[in-house]
């Protein structure tokens, strides 16, 4: 039985890992929580409790998970050539289990997100080739150095970077191994909107302040008090709000209002919803506060296409090196093998957009109308007619193409022709609707291309001579 065996406590060839056994005493031992000056501790758990944190952590993990994954390789001329993903991408636990990759990369962007470390635990079977792999929980993980290489153990097991553990840094300082975790670089804007919170619930729940008091005139008893403030309930409460308010024996009502401090926690509630959006680089009007936001036009489309590219971006690229590592670590893998994770579709724009980027893609070779209708599932034009590109034909190389430049000025040279006979006729024609004698100076008048037949040569009368059109690239003539 391997070590990796022990260490999940199953048999080989059964491929399961199961970490129950062990995650709770160590995360009660490891997983700290971050002090504040407002006197809240913060910890991940504690900073999901606000409705931005997980708003946030749930748009970025959420759209990352969804996007489909490709791998390809390069041949010896740079271009990509499609390959098939390897198993464990699209079923990470592995075949048997119940859930799949949108889970798996949903648990390790959560892990980045709120720890700023993630760690897949690898199972691979005699032949090196991968089988499974788990997120594990990063209070489960010590990280050493030891003669300046990384040194991993869980449970007292040590691991081999890559081979038995892949880690996933977030924000890495200097000369740490660790990635900062968002949550502890933010402890204190989070605790301030926490105590905010927390303030907001126990003054709207179980505050001793009333909305109200009632003054009388005099002294009351404890029971002519109770029947007062009873007969106000019973006349003014619940659905009787609102109602005129009759008051005897010199009493008055009044309301009492919000102390300047009392109501600063809603104006800190607000800024905090700006502040976390800030930390996680998320637009605040994709988690619901469009109150910077004037309308839904162009300006918010434009940070929609910045959220993609700064924000999840960045995400991706770590979620593609890793893979891309565990890829090459299997046997009888090149080192051109890569995983992607497409965002082509987060980055589209409205459909005239896009309508207008694929022309310009087609009319000057860049893509196939084939491969545009791809991308939107449809079927490749008929007899190939799509597949191969199309380039405007008064583009070409300098200096080159000979006989697609003379195709072209053989075509201008019969237009000219063209235009000079159909001029021609049409003097005659206006001629001869003028006065018979008019058409007879236009017949005197002797064409210089074409010289009046002789009879008394024996040369036929010449044909107007038309040249014969050429197509614009050269090839065979129309």
């Amino acid at each position: 039985m391997s070590w990796l065996s022990r260490l999940l406590g199953v048999r080989s060839e059964q491929r399961q890992i199961d970490l129950d056994s062990f995650t709770e005493p160590i995360r009660s031992l490891l997983v700290g929580s971050y002090d504040t000056q407002i006197g809240m501790k913060v910890t991940p758990e504690t900073a999901l409790r606000l409705s931005t944190v997980y708003a946030c952590v749930n748009l970025i993990s959420s759209t990352i998970s969804t996007l489909p994954a490709t791998a390809h390789r390069r041949d010896a001329s740079n271009q990509r050539r499609a390959e098939r993903v390897p198993m464990w991408v699209e079923e990470p636990f592995g075949p048997l289990a119940s859930s799949g990759q949108i889970e798996f990369r949903a648990q390790t962007m959560v892990s980045l997100l709120l720890h700023g470390n993630a760690y897949w635990l690898i199972q691979r079977n005699s032949r090196g080739l991968i089988q499974s792999m788990t997120v594990v929980d990063p209070g489960l993980v010590s990280l050493s150095a030891q003669k300046g290489q990384r040194v991993y153990r869980i449970a007292g097991e040590t691991l081999r970077p890559t081979w038995d553990l892949e880690h996933l840094v977030g924000i890495p300082m200097p000369g740490e191994h660790y990635g900062l975790s968002p949550i502890r670089a933010a402890a204190q804007a989070i605790g301030v909107t926490l105590a905010a919170q927390s303030f907001g619930a126990r003054f709207f729940g179980n505050s001793a302040m009333p909305s109200g008091i009632i003054e009388a005139q005099g002294r009351l008893t404890t029971e002519a008090a109770r029947q007062l403030m009873e007969r106000w309930r019973a006349a003014h409460g619940r659905d009787n709000t609102g109602g005129v308010a009759v008051l005897s024996e010199g009493a008055t009502f009044k309301r009492i209002s919000l102390s300047p401090e009392e109501a600063q926690f809603l104006a800190v509630r607000q800024f905090g919803v700006a502040d976390i959006a800030r930390l996680y680089l998320v637009p605040p009007h994709l988690i619901g506060d469009a109150t910077g936001s004037t309308s839904w036009g162009s300006g918010l489309a434009e940070q929609n296409i910045g959220f993609a590219q700064h924000c999840l971006r960045p995400w991706v690229s770590r979620l593609e090196a890793a893979m891309t590592r565990l890829a090459r670590s299997e046997p009888d893998r090149t080192r051109d093998f890569e995983i992607r994770l497409q965002m082509g579709d987060l980055l589209r724009g409205s459909p005239t957009e896009r309508s207008q980027a694929a022309i310009q893609l087609v009319q000057y070779g860049i893509r196939t109308p084939d491969e545009i209708r791809a991308e939107d599932d449809l079927p490749p034009h008929p007899e190939g007619i799509g597949s191969v590109p199309y380039v405007p034909l008064n583009m070409g190389p300098l200096g080159s193409n000979n006989e697609r430049a003379e195709g072209q000025a053989a075509e201008q040279e019969w237009k000219a022709e063209i235009a000079r006979l159909e001029a021609l006729i049409l003097a005659q024609q206006a001629a001869a609707a003028g006065s018979p004698e008019a058409m007879d100076e236009v017949d005197e008048k002797p064409d210089p291309e074409y010289p009046p037949y002789d009879e008394d040569k024996e040369t036929p009368p010449l044909e107007p001579r038309i040249p014969q059109r050429r197509c614009a690239c050269g090839v065979g003539r129309a």
